[in-house]
């Protein structure tokens, strides 16, 4: 990750392999093979603590199958404005933090129990979805991201590091209010107030330029622009980016390969800290399935001069 990049610092990792396999910065840009691609998953509301369970000791089988670490995000859906939980993705059901935390955690251990090698690095993740996104509410999800890597701790799950993640997204709402959720504002402290987790955004960069390396209109979707969304994924000091590579052009939607390799290269050229090293392309298997949202992104990165090493490759699963 990049220079002062404090990765998972409520890493909850004992031993060395963490850093030296995860956290490490490459010292130049590599070409490397795809990774295994793991699965991140929309928390359903039929979903149980066995169903968490399960899907951790599955992916504790696959990591030690492919002798590979993993990165898996859990979405809970938006936050509810009052703070006390959040509605599950595409529902109107409802789920307290103390129930987010409780899957997080049953998958915490159904992945140490079933005799994991490697490490996962489980992200706990929301969205921006409205004008209630605001910074009391930042705060609480940091605090709950921050409970959940203690007591995964404290229960020693020594192979699942935890973090946080958002679905940021010009289409849900304002970067102010973005900006609010993580930083502070004066309904609150933010996201930062209350952890040193890093935060991924594994949202779109929706309006932002599609022809590839042409970045002089920085103009995205609803008052973002280029440097937002370069801030959201790398330039905070806590941000990091797994970014939505569902489409590129096909079916008339659009191009995100393009739209978030531009977003690098305004970095590498305009921003000390340089060009994003992102974690790993998201896809949902639809328009593009894993193989392609990587080989795709990778060859736009690398078109524009900002070819890198992604060391994950992660899907969506909708169940």
């Amino acid at each position: 990750m990049g220079k002062a990049r404090k990765a998972l610092e409520i890493c909850v990792f004992t031993g060395t392999a963490l850093a030296a396999v995860i956290l490490a910065k490459p010292a130049h840009a590599q070409i490397v093979p795809k990774p295994p691609t793991d699965l991140s998953y929309y928390v359903h509301s039929g979903d149980t603590g066995a169903t968490a369970q399960k899907l951790g000791c599955e992916q504790a089988n696959f990591d030690n199958s492919r002798n590979h670490a993993s990165f898996v995000i859990l979405d809970f859906g938006a936050q509810r404005p009052n703070g006390k939980g959040t509605y599950l993705p595409g529902s109107t059901v409802f789920w307290s933090n103390a129930a987010d935390e409780s899957y997080a955690l049953h998958l915490a251990y159904g992945y140490e129990e079933c005799g994991p090698r490697h490490v996962l690095i489980l992200a706990a993740g929301t969205n921006n979805d409205g004008a209630a996104t605001n910074g009391a509410l930042g705060g609480i999800w940091g605090g709950l991201v921050q409970a959940v890597a203690r007591q995964a701790s404290a229960r020693g799950y020594s192979h699942v590091s935890v973090q946080g993640a958002v679905d940021a997204e010009p289409g849900f709402g304002s970067f102010r209010h973005f900006k609010g959720w993580e930083w502070g504002d004066r309904s609150g402290r933010g996201y930062v107030s209350r952890t040193t987790a890093l935060l991924d955004d594994y949202g779109s960069a929706d309006g932002c330029p599609q022809a590839l390396g042409r970045i002089a209109n920085l103009k995205c979707g609803n008052g973002w622009n280029v440097p937002d969304e370069y801030n959201a994924v790398w330039g905070w000091p806590p941000n990091e980016g797994t970014p939505e590579i569902y489409f590129d052009g096909c079916h008339g939607s659009a191009n995100q390969v393009n739209q978030w390799a531009n977003v690098s290269a305004y970095g590498r050229r305009y921003q000390h800290k340089g060009m994003v090293r992102f974690v790993a392309p998201l896809n949902q298997g639809n328009c593009l399935n894993s193989g392609a949202s990587w080989r795709e992104f990778r060859a736009a990165l690398a078109r524009d001069s900002v070819a890198q090493v992604m060391r994950f490759s992660s899907q969506m699963i909708t169940r």
